[in-house]
């Protein structure tokens, strides 16, 4: 009977702190208090980093996003979890950031996002960051990702922040795409400091190089981008 009190009381608990953070429904006006609770308690933990991922075109779920939160509060307070199962969407989450959660949790917090969540003024994203930003000041470290679509929301969320003042330290976008009026846009931000595209050239969904980004072509296709030892190599290498 204790082993089962102590496993619902910890479900609870990580529960309700996955719902410190926002997600991509979260109104902007309330993301920024959130944001900011969240932002001053992450740096008493000694949190020195925020990832910033976009999923790509119908391909993000609030559901998701806090089952992968759970799975990180889990991890970040020493208890073993098993990873979660984010369906058949979520390629960045499910394919990037939860394989890699352990290494994730030791230093890094996330803010998991849709691609269309970015296509709005004052985005969610936008006004978390700037929180994190008055709470953290140069300190904070930002890395951003995104897929697909989300990668092209990573381009304009770096373009916003760069209206707040705020550096990006390291950006890593997989198969980067956009509606055909907008490759024009395809330019890596001057407020990016390293920035690795990496994209596939195959007959379905391929992705597409971006102006001032470190380019390379592989061979994979649209979901396996995000997969790709490559791709796993360098993020880890920007934590």
């Amino acid at each position: 009977m204790k082993t089962k009190t102590l496993l619902i009381s910890l479900v609870l608990s990580t529960s309700a702190m996955a719902l410190n953070r926002p997600t991509a429904s979260t109104p902007p006006d309330e993301a920024k208090a959130l944001c900011s609770t969240w932002a001053k308690a992450s740096f008493k933990k000694g949190v020195n980093q925020l990832i910033v991922s976009f999923e790509g075109l119908a391909s993000y779920s609030n559901s998701a996003a806090e089952k992968t939160y759970r799975y990180l509060d889990l991890l970040q307070n020493n208890n073993q979890g098993r990873a979660p199962r984010l369906g058949n969407m979520n390629f960045v989450a499910k394919n990037l950031l939860v394989p890699q959660m352990k290494q994730i949790a030791k230093d890094s917090e996330l803010l998991l996002m849709s691609e269309n969540s970015q296509r709005e003024n004052n985005s969610v994203a936008t006004q978390c960051v700037d929180a994190w930003s008055k709470v953290y000041g140069p300190k904070l470290k930002l890395i951003v990702l995104g897929h697909s679509f989300g990668g092209y929301a990573a381009l304009n969320f770096a373009t916003e922040v760069k209206k707040l003042g705020i550096e990006i330290d390291s950006m890593l976008t997989m198969d980067a795409r956009a509606m055909p009026s907008e490759y024009k846009y395809f330019a890596t931000p001057p407020n990016v400091a390293e920035h690795f595209n990496f994209f596939h050239k195959g007959p379905w969904m391929p992705g597409y190089a971006i102006k001032g980004a470190q380019n390379q072509k592989v061979q994979t296709d649209h979901v396996g981008v995000t997969k790709i030892d490559i791709v796993q190599e360098t993020f880890l290498s920007l934590l």
